[in-house]
């Protein structure tokens, strides 16, 4: 893949599911959350459903909820930000690995990172 540009559904799905395969089998348990969410925080555009429902723009604190329960947990899904201006990689919709571990160090959580990019390099022809 030369750009941002190429990625349409068929290889997203892919990066989605060579992620997901690589941290189930590190041990990760991977947490749902609903894409609507009856809080908001100031200062970022969101978009209200109704009254107290907003579509979900970011996985804090429900992420923290759970990962109280696991040393290791991860979210795929998508996020909604109002963006002002859309571009390739600004637009209303957006997908997020949201990754945690329970005392992790950033030596830890950068070591995954990149071991997970490593994985959806090798993969990503094979899915093509």
């Amino acid at each position: 893949m030369k750009g941002v540009k190429e990625i349409n559904t068929f290889i997203l799905s892919a990066y989605i599911n060579i992620a997901r395969q690589f941290l189930l089998k590190e041990g990760f348990f991977e947490h749902t959350l609903y894409s609507t969410i009856p809080y908001k925080l100031e200062n970022t555009d969101i978009f209200q459903v109704r009254d107290n429902l907003f579509l979900r723009y970011g996985t804090e604190p429900d992420i923290w909820k759970i990962g109280e329960q696991f040393d290791k947990l991860f979210f795929i899904g998508s996020l909604f930000r109002n963006e002002k201006k859309l571009t390739e990689i600004h637009n209303y919709e957006f997908k997020i690995i949201d990754f945690y571990m329970k005392d992790g160090s950033i030596r830890g959580i950068i070591n995954i990172f990149i071991r997970l990019l490593e994985e959806i390099e090798k993969n990503i022809q094979r899915e093509r």
